[in-house]
This record gives C-alpha cells, structure tokens and sequence, in this order.
C-alpha cells in the first residue's frame, strides 16, 4: 500500500500543505497519514505556565487548542485548576490539531488516519515515516527573505529533507500567483481536492 506522510503546523500554510498532500494521494491511489508533533519546548512552556498559576487560556495560541484542553477536563473548575498538562494530554492535543487539518480529506474521500506527536518536530517527522513506511513526505515550508533566510538553514522542512528515508514534496506558503498579479506578491489559490 502507497503511503504519504503531511506534517502539518498550526498556521493558515497546514490547509496548502493538506490539499496539495490530498492532490498527490488521489493520483498514486494512497493512504495518508496526518500527523502534528507539539515541539516539547512548546510542552515545557504550558507546563511551566501552569506552575506560575497562569490560566488555561494563556497556555494555547489558539482557541480550538483551548476548546480542547477544556474537553479533556471533566468541568471547566478542574482545567482551571489543573496541576499539570500532561505528555498524554499534549499527544491528544496535537492529534486534534491533525485531525482538524485533515478535515479537506474528508470531502476529497481519500483515506487518512492521524497521529499526534510532542517531540522535536524533524526527528519525530522523519521516525514517523520510517515507522509507517512513507513512500512520501508532504511538508510545508513559510518562505523567508532577506535574513530570515539565514535562520531558515535550521528549519524543520530543510531538516526532514535531510534526514527522510524517502523523497519529500515541501509545500511554499505561496502557491503561486493569479494572473494579472503584480511580481512578488503572489496570492495562493484554493486548490479542490
């Protein structure tokens, strides 16, 4: 069976990296595996939140990911008091995250499954598509200019790529232009499944 593993983040980019994943899976007739890893300092910074006495809403940086957490705690009392965001918790997190950005599949009737993952995000990337035998890797990647481009070196797309045991498709946040755009600025383009 054909494989395609999509790392997708939490930004606009994860809906580009989706339909272009969905293109790719109907034409080889493969499954696609969605996956999502917290990167563990993002998992320390909740949890540190936590002792400092900071609110649940202060720990996520958007609100399906404060929606979540207040669905893992049996009353909304207990997520406020909550002593500790636990691993298990941040896997569950960053399961849902994949899974609302698969949502595209659905409509395009592809088969996928989900996994959520805390970790470093390029090692845990390419571990997953070595343990789920990728046949590809769908990533994003948020152009940079200028000397973002520097600190682009270290990226996480440019680290699975490096490191995939198969080959990797690196989506630009930009999918390129309508006609008619002025050069340099382009607008992506929804691309149906």
């Amino acid at each position: 069976m054909k494989r395609i593993l999509v790392a997708v983040d939490e930004d606009r980019q994860a809906t580009h990296v989706i339909r272009a994943a969905g293109q790719l899976a109907k034409a080889m007739q493969a499954t696609v595996v969605v996956c999502h890893v917290m990167p563990e300092r993002v998992y320390r910074q909740i949890q540190e939140q936590q002792i400092q006495g900071a609110a649940p809403g202060d720990w996520f940086s958007n609100a399906f990911a404060l929606d979540f957490y207040f669905k893992e705690q049996s009353n909304l009392a207990q997520a406020l008091t909550a002593r500790r965001f636990t691993y298990d918790q941040a896997e569950r997190h960053a399961r849902c995250l994949a899974q609302q950005a698969a949502e595209p599949l659905d409509e395009g009737g592809l088969m996928y499954e989900t996994k959520g993952l805390v970790g470093d995000p390029a090692h845990e990337i390419v571990t997953l598509a070595k343990r789920v035998k990728a046949d590809v890797i769908v990533i994003g990647f948020e152009a940079l200019r200028g000397l973002g481009k520097l600190r682009a070196l270290g990226s996480t797309s440019r680290e699975v790529m490096e490191n995939a045991p198969c080959p990797v498709l690196v989506v630009p946040a930009e999918l390129g232009c309508k006609n008619g755009a002025k050069e340099g600025r382009h607008e992506p383009q929804a691309q149906p499944l």
